[in-house]
């Protein structure tokens, strides 16, 4: 009886080392791999969604560019942005650091805003040129460039080190899916939530006898990039073809105008994007552009000097936007000044010269900007003594 009982112990000891012995090797075939194979996932992606995230904010930065060139940081109103040393073509600079722009106006007609030979309005037309990248041109620099960037920091020396080698069988190839809105009303376009990045890399990932193979990866950014292009392009569109247009009006987006010498920089932010924890951002300069008078109309006006010399004085009012002629001799002539500026600038009138003598006839009203101006001659203005 005691020999049997024995026995099964025995063969009680010998299944549980079994089941032992089945269990762990079992753990470490199949187990292993799967632990190997999330390690190098997650490196790959998190190096994916940085140098995806570096290369959407760096060409947001710089309106819809890239660039090889050399980079400096610079503050505009408390602003930072990311800014090209040296200068590339289609650029403006200010104290050493350059910004894309779009082409500056082309001036309106002489009558402007009135139409030759008619007293309508009109403040549309065509205005200058926009440069604005054509979206698929900007998705494939940013695939360029999303790969270089992943390429410096998918360094696998770091697995190494914890003994997990993995090899690459061919280049990787990164592809941007944007939401297809290019026929999609404004309203409709709100439909977009994310941009997805997706990375073709086929890997052999090894650690001791266990071996896993990954080809797919890919991000998804909380980004509305195509909603972001869309926009941009109907603003500077409506820029370049209203001379009134103002681009902070411009709905669906936040948009706001920092001055800097020479130029201003439109700043246009989505608040349902985001890149690196913050809302995206696309930045284009404007050249300064000249601000736009109004035609003056003084038909048949004659003004005076005093038998003791007294010229008839010009004085100019900026608030009110009058230009008055204080006569000598006759009642007061006010006449309204009114001038359109593309950059919303502030304006300031004057006139040369500054009063009317015997012998004058010519009168020059000038507006301008603090930089840039323009003016009308007005010519055959009578001046004679008083009667």
């Amino acid at each position: 009886m005691k020999a049997q009982i024995t026995l099964f112990i025995m063969i009680g000891l010998i299944l549980l080392i079994a089941v032992g012995i089945t269990l762990y090797v079992t753990s470490f075939i199949v187990t292993k791999p799967k632990v190997v194979k999330k390690n190098v996932k997650d490196f790959v992606v998190d190096c994916l969604k940085l140098a995806s995230e570096k290369s959407f904010k760096e060409i947001g930065l710089n309106g819809g560019y890239l660039t090889s060139d050399a980079r400096a940081k610079t503050s505009v109103n408390n602003v930072d942005y990311s800014v090209l040393v040296d200068a590339p073509s289609k650029n403006i600079c200010s104290r050493d650091v350059c910004f894309y722009y779009f082409q500056p106006w082309k001036y309106p007609w002489p009558s402007f805003p009135f139409k030759p030979d008619s007293q309508e309005k009109i403040f549309t037309g065509y205005f200058g040129d926009s440069s604005l990248l054509p979206l698929h041109v900007i998705k494939s620099r940013l695939e360029s460039d999303i790969k270089d960037k992943f390429l410096e920091c998918a360094d696998f020396n770091i697995l190494k080190q914890k003994g997990i080698d993995v090899h690459a069988r061919s280049d990787p190839k990164v592809s941007v899916f944007f939401y297809n809105l290019s026929y999609l009303a404004e309203e409709q376009r709100a439909q977009e939530r994310y941009t997805t990045v997706r990375l073709d890399w086929p890997l052999v990932e090894s650690a001791g006898i266990a071996v896993a193979q990954e080809q797919v990866y890919s991000v998804k950014l909380p980004l509305r990039f195509a909603t972001m292009y869309y926009s941009v392009e109907s603003l500077i569109n409506n820029d370049i073809s209203n001379i009134s247009y103002d681009p902070e009006q411009f709905s669906g987006m936040d948009v706001k105008v920092s001055r800097v010498d020479g130029f201003s920089l439109v700043n246009v932010s989505d608040p349902h994007s985001r890149i690196f924890g913050e809302d995206f951002v696309f930045v284009f300069a404007r050249k300064n552009r000249a601000p736009a008078l109004w035609w003056v109309d003084l038909p048949e006006m004659h003004f005076h000097v005093s038998e003791e010399g007294r010229p008839t004085k010009i004085l100019i009012d900026d608030e009110k936007r009058t230009l008055t002629f204080i006569d000598p001799c006759e009642d007061d002539v006010v006449v309204y000044l009114n001038a359109s500026d593309p950059d919303e600038d502030e304006l300031f009138f004057s006139t040369v010269p500054k009063e009317l003598n015997l012998g004058n006839n010519r009168l020059k009203i000038i507006v301008n900007d603090k930089r840039l101006t323009d003016y009308q001659i007005i010519e055959g203005i009578g001046v004679s003594l008083c009667t």
